[in-house]
């Protein structure tokens, strides 16, 4: 593959790795995107795919880490170090359980235990639990996981689960895979059930063991049978349920918000609730939304936040905006029961005024709104409906919408030619003369 110059702005050296179509870096510059994403390296650079040895700059776990990995994480702006990632985890839980018990979540020994029976060298405790640091005997790769995820054995290619033999050690040198739910494993007591072992229990077994949640810290006994029966609870004290979007999705769950009727460990994924689940940005504690968890696991982000699906010359509006009134919104979903056209809509920017009113501004591109007039109609008389100030800024030629309200603006824009300070000059005057908005001395 050709080489290619380092994607670095103002960088003149070649970069480290080949890419038809993707963006490469030179060492010096993979080396700080690294340090972005909160780690340092302790091996050479080998290529964009491979495994390479890190430690983390925050907590010090060293673990290895591809440097695509940590490219996608710098995009979403979370860190790479999955040490840290479950730290916060343990954080989300104990603002969830009522009873957890700390630091001391899992024995060590029972830590030890689950890493060597899927064939890992036990490393010991990240700097907080959950996480633990393994090495896969069969690729020495070292990893920070959480036992659940340690449960599932190394991705490697050489690693079958069940190896004949391993570095010349017969097969009943290791232990057996343990056949139980990765989460069940997680929660199998670590002393009261001796000399009975995880590894060697059936899913369909009916033999009463003990049980510890390592987030509520509540202990029981029941089979492994009864466990996976409905309603497949995590904990029967706490009523949380297995498979909760808690565990699947740490990082939505921290994004839970408290006001929702239940909590993440009391919902599935894609699991259909009574509610629309409210969520708290982990940027900005002030944007919250509605928005239903199946649309979060699938990739959805804060409204607020993202700027993807906006053209640079509505982000220029936007940005006018929350110049003018100091916090502005963009994509906040709005539900009301004075909607009759749809049950939700979502404006461009919402404005919560100091008068007490909602100011929501729409920016009617010439191009995608030329067919569009039957529903800028029915969006805009929902949201005056509902008792909102209405802007429309639309593009020449796009015909006025005739709306005839005291709440309602609208304003022709150019769209070769946007003046966003003119038409929120325009605005700013049309709420003063309405009472709804003092100038800013």
């Amino acid at each position: 593959m050709a080489v290619k110059q380092c994607s670095w702005d103002g960088c003149d050296s070649f970069a480290a790795y080949g890419t038809r179509t993707k963006p490469a870096w030179c060492d010096e510059h993979i080396t700080e995107i690294l340090r972005r994403g909160g780690l340092e390296p302790l091996e050479p650079f080998a290529s964009s795919t491979g495994f390479r040895l890190t430690r983390c700059l925050a907590c010090g776990c060293e673990a290895h880490y591809r440097f695509v990995y940590t490219l996608d994480k710098n995009r979403d702006q979370e860190p790479t170090c999955r040490a840290c990632h479950w730290a916060k985890w343990t954080a989300t839980a104990l603002r969830f359980g009522a009873e957890l018990v700390g630091a001391d979540i899992v024995d060590d020994e029972h830590a030890r235990l689950v890493a060597e029976s899927h064939g890992y060298d036990y490393l010991g405790a990240a700097p907080i639990p959950p996480a633990y640091r393994v090495r896969c005997r069969y690729c020495g790769r070292i990893t920070a996981d959480r036992l659940g995820d340690i449960g599932w054995g190394c991705s490697c290619q050489v690693n079958p689960r069940r190896p004949a033999s391993v570095q010349g050690q017969p097969e009943q040198a290791f232990d057996p895979v343990p056949r139980l739910n990765p989460e069940l494993v997680e929660q199998w007591h670590p002393t009261l059930n001796d000399p009975l072992r995880v590894t060697t229990i059936s899913p369909n077994s009916k033999r009463r063991v003990h049980w510890r949640d390592p987030v509520c810290g509540h202990g029981w006994v029941a089979t492994p049978a009864d466990r996976e029966k409905r309603p497949r609870l995590r904990c029967p004290e706490c009523r949380t349920i297995l498979d909760s979007l808690a565990w699947h999705h740490p990082d939505l769950a921290a994004q839970w918000s408290k006001d929702n009727p239940l909590s993440a460990w009391h919902v599935r994924p894609s699991g259909s609730l009574t509610f629309t689940p409210e969520w708290v940005c982990p940027k900005d504690a002030t944007h919250r939304w509605r928005m239903a968890a199946t649309a979060r696991v699938q990739g959805s982000t804060c409204p607020m936040c993202r700027e993807s699906g906006k053209s640079m010359v509505e982000l220029r509006y936007f940005e006018a905006l929350r110049t003018e009134f100091g916090e502005a919104f963009s994509g906040l979903a709005v539900r009301n029961p004075a909607f009759k056209r749809r049950t939700v809509w979502v404006p461009d920017v919402t404005v919560h005024l100091a008068s007490g009113r909602t100011l929501m501004v729409e920016y009617d591109g010439g191009y995608w709104h030329a067919a569009k007039a039957g529903v800028d109609l029915d969006k805009s008389q929902d949201l005056l409906a509902a008792g909102a100030l209405v802007v429309r800024l639309r593009e020449s030629p796009l015909a006025s919408l005739g709306i005839s309200s005291g709440d309602y603006l609208e304003l022709t824009v150019s769209p070769s030619a946007p003046a966003p300070e003119r038409a929120v000059a325009a605005i700013r005057e049309w709420l003063v003369s309405a009472g709804e908005h003092t100038p800013a001395p």
